[in-house]
């Protein structure tokens, strides 16, 4: 069975990144929606142009940020990828206003890098995940809600993500509201530091994990509805019950297939089906036919 690392406080990795020991260093920093200049910078805009992109070191950006770059969107949105990007150090809410990422696309982050939705200030960072072919690959920590007071959210209908580790509730506040599509992580975080909240709504698509914790108690929330089906890799039957008898896992129920633990929507209680009520009228009918007359 693959290794499993045990609980991980992610802020100092994070604030490590931030001061530029990452495992890959970033070579600039390229700020989203930063203000107006003279390449006509805007709130919104795509990714793919430059125009909407400051860079430092070097000012208004003649390019976009690449694998070794850091890329903030620090007020406004939606910065749209619609075509392959890739970046190093992703923050989305750095501070300001709210701000947003509309994935329809590949977007890549650099081995050892991290993806951070609502990082800095209580603005929302937002990463959405509902158009064309999304798919966000490679981040060594997807966090939502990274520091304190924070908030971030991820709504998914469609596409894929992966990474090694997903915080949903860092220090501050996460969402996650998925209806589809696949998440498959290594481990995932529900409400890792004090102070946090983390609340995944599945409704819809696959999660898989290979460990998972809930750091603070009731503070994270697991709620499974529709198809949505989450498949724990590295766990025990009896840990996740113990979760759903404690309120963390609601609306759903763990069953064994094979070496793993699959936890799905509760079925309704048993009752007549269509079938039968449609064959009533039918079996009442050949009763009468053979009692005597």
């Amino acid at each position: 069975m693959k290794s499993i690392p045990s609980k991980l406080a992610t802020s100092s990795l994070a604030l490590a990144l931030m001061a530029g020991a990452s495992p890959k260093a970033s070579a600039a920093t390229y700020y989203f929606g930063y203000s107006s200049g003279p390449n006509g910078t805007s709130s919104s805009g795509s990714w793919g142009d430059s125009n909407n992109w400051y860079r430092d070191p070097g000012g208004w950006a003649s390019s976009t940020p690449g694998a070794s770059d850091t890329a903030i969107s620090n007020n406004g949105g939606p910065l749209l990828v619609s075509s392959t990007q890739a970046a190093n150090i992703l923050q989305v809410g750095y501070g300001g206003a709210a701000s947003s990422l509309d994935l329809q696309n590949t977007l890549t982050i650099s081995s050892g890098g991290v993806a951070q939705f609502g990082y800095a200030g209580a603005a929302l960072g937002t990463l959405t995940m509902t158009t064309g072919s999304p798919v966000l690959t490679g981040a060594a920590y997807l966090e939502f809600g990274t520091n304190a007071s924070t908030n971030g959210l991820l709504t998914m209908s469609t596409g894929s993500v992966s990474a090694t580790n997903m915080i949903v509730g860092n220090a501050g506040n996460g969402t996650v509201n998925m209806s589809g599509g696949t998440i498959d992580v290594s481990v995932l975080y529900l409400a890792n530091q004090a102070g946090s909240s983390g609340t995944f709504n599945l409704s819809g698509g696959t999660v898989s994990v290979w460990a998972m914790y809930f750091n603070q108690g009731n503070a994270g929330h697991l709620a499974l509805s529709g198809s949505g089906k989450l498949v724990y890799q590295g766990g025990d039957l009896s840990t996740v019950n113990g979760w759903i008898s404690q309120g963390k896992i609601t609306g759903g129920q763990a069953a064994q297939v094979g070496n793993n633990i699959e936890i799905s929507v509760v079925p309704e209680p048993a009752s007549l089906s269509l079938l039968g009520l449609g064959a009533l009228p039918f079996l009442l009918r050949r009763h009468r036919t053979l009692s005597p007359s």
